[in-house]
């Protein structure tokens, strides 16, 4: 099947595996990765075992490092203008893993994946209220269920519920402490609520479990700004662009570069205006200020 960029998954058939594969493929050309993950899971709903698609979407996993997040921007009471990450776990069977190791009946199995697979899309959507319901139901089915946990507590976020929000994750955590994706969206509410020292916590947390995880890295950057150690926000900020070059402009590989270069992290200073060339090669300011770097490093 030929691609069209313009296409929408709806535009689509109503079962076809193989066209929604290649919509995913030609949408991750395009770096858009959000509308790729959805084209993935599509194929996999219609076709569980079609490994190409599994493939794809674990590809897109290692390579955008998102752990499906989902970046919205809402407003709080006054009217602040905030951004957080809503991130899933990395692969969808995980859901159907945790409900099989867990006192659930194998006939409530599918009842408790189609409720979690409901609210993730309905946080897909930022349907708070309609993701809070889908998670309480799953939760009757299965009280223990950690990403059902986790899943409430990104759709309370959502809806404003910061302290019941963080108390979903938490349980999420004492039932499966292992989830990074949940120790960073904590890190997330904590900073929020100015609690900056169990932010950092939780992103430290987060790394420690996944050291390849480029969001918790540029989040706990944003951290130490806030507690005005620009030092280890810039090391935090440099591991996240080294870890996905392509989700940082050439400008911002450029500024993160002169901030290194001014703690005397000449190296690492190098590294980002080269980077921003790769990204832009017509970017001028990155040439003028990577020769004015390696001129001085000869000194």
């Amino acid at each position: 099947m030929s691609t069209n960029h313009t296409q929408t998954i709806t535009d689509l058939p109503i079962n076809p595996a193989q066209s929604y594969y290649q919509l995913g493929k030609a949408l991750a050309r395009k770096q858009r990765w959000k509308e790729a993950i959805a084209a993935y899971q599509k194929a996999l709903q219609i076709n569980p075992q079609f490994l190409s698609a599994s493939q794809e979407l674990a590809s897109i996993q290692t390579q955008d490092d998102r752990d499906w997040a989902s970046l919205y921007d809402p407003k709080d009471s006054n009217g602040k203008q905030f951004k957080k990450d809503i991130i899933f776990p990395q692969n969808p069977n995980n859901l159907t893993r945790k409900i099989q190791n867990s006192e659930t009946t194998i006939e409530s199995l599918p009842a408790v994946r189609d409720y979690l697979q409901k609210a993730e899309t309905d946080c897909d959507g930022q349907d708070w209220q309609g993701a809070i319901d889908c998670c309480r139901q799953a939760l009757n089915i299965q009280p223990n269920n950690a990403e059902a946990y986790a899943l409430w507590g990104n759709a309370l976020y959502g809806n404003r519920d910061l302290e019941t929000a963080k108390q979903a994750y938490l349980k999420a955590l004492e039932i499966q402490p292992n989830l990074a994706h949940v120790c960073a969206n904590l890190g997330s509410l904590y900073a929020e609520l100015e609690q900056l020292e169990e932010a950092s916590a939780c992103y430290q947390k987060a790394i420690a479990i996944k050291p390849n995880f480029p969001q918790a890295y540029r989040h706990w950057g944003r951290i130490y700004q806030r507690l005005d150690r620009m030092s280890e926000a810039a090391d935090c900020w440099y591991r996240a662009n080294q870890l996905a070059p392509q989700h940082a402009t050439p400008e911002q590989h450029l500024n993160l570069g002169n901030l290194l270069w001014q703690q005397d992290k000449q190296d690492a200073a190098i590294q980002c205006y080269q980077t921003a060339i790769e990204l832009d090669p017509k970017y001028v300011p990155a040439y003028q200020n990577l020769g004015t770097a390696l001129g001085k490093q000869k000194r």
